[in-house]
């Protein structure tokens, strides 16, 4: 089987607003910074494949970005750089996913206070990345406080042990769900986990539809 790689001359397509190069498990090599000249990409998947190196920080190009699909395939390497600040000019990002990518995640806040000022995300799943109880908890709530009205949160297949994950112990109040996304979270999945002992009282999130707690 022949190795893949995305050419930089796809960055020439400059009407092309959907882009799915997701489970081509033959694609390698790095994303081409070319993807920044795009500028009427509304929807990127780039899901299960074997890239390597750094997501561009030119992807910060577009402001009317709105879907983005990241997950790794065993044997890739793409990786999130801590000082890449291209998920912080993705303002008008509805859709985040980021999948299987244990290597860097856990290792920096800054990622993840950049979701969070994000104003018109609505769906967040991140699933499988190694986050734990100790990296949650060790954020600061004014850190970690969402600018949108969050609806889907996806914290599926990742180590959490505790349901304690969803609030700070002191002072008592919320982590996972600051702000309006308290009173707008439809959809809560911490399947796959690690979770044991009581729940908090979840009647904190009054628009919570969907509650899934499978398989901890």
């Amino acid at each position: 089987m022949l190795d893949l790689h995305v050419p930089s001359q796809i960055g020439s397509l400059s009407h092309l607003k959907y882009l799915n190069l997701a489970w081509n498990y033959n694609l390698k090599g790095s994303i081409p910074p070319q993807l920044g000249n795009l500028s009427k990409l509304h929807c990127l998947d780039i899901s299960f494949n074997l890239f390597e190196g750094n997501i561009p920080s030119q992807l910060g190009n577009h402001s009317n970005f709105q879907d983005l699909y990241h997950g790794e395939y065993k044997g890739g390497a793409l990786k999130i750089d801590d000082g890449n600040q291209c998920l912080s000019n993705l303002i008008s990002l509805t859709h985040l996913h980021l999948s299987s990518i244990p290597n860097d995640l856990h290792t920096s806040h800054s990622w993840l206070q950049m979701i969070a000022k994000l104003p018109k995300l609505r769906e967040l799943r991140l699933i499988d990345c190694s986050l734990s109880d100790h990296f949650i908890l060790s954020l600061r709530p004014s850190k970690f406080n969402f600018s949108t009205c969050l609806l889907v949160f996806d914290l599926s297949w990742n180590t959490f042990t505790s349901s304690m994950i969803l609030f700070q112990r002191v002072p008592y109040q919320i982590i996972l769900a600051c702000g309006c996304v308290r009173l707008s979270l439809q959809d809560l999945d911490l399947s796959g986990n690690q979770i044991t002992g009581s729940l908090p009282d979840l009647s904190v999130f009054p628009s919570l539809k969907t509650l899934d707690l499978s398989e901890n």
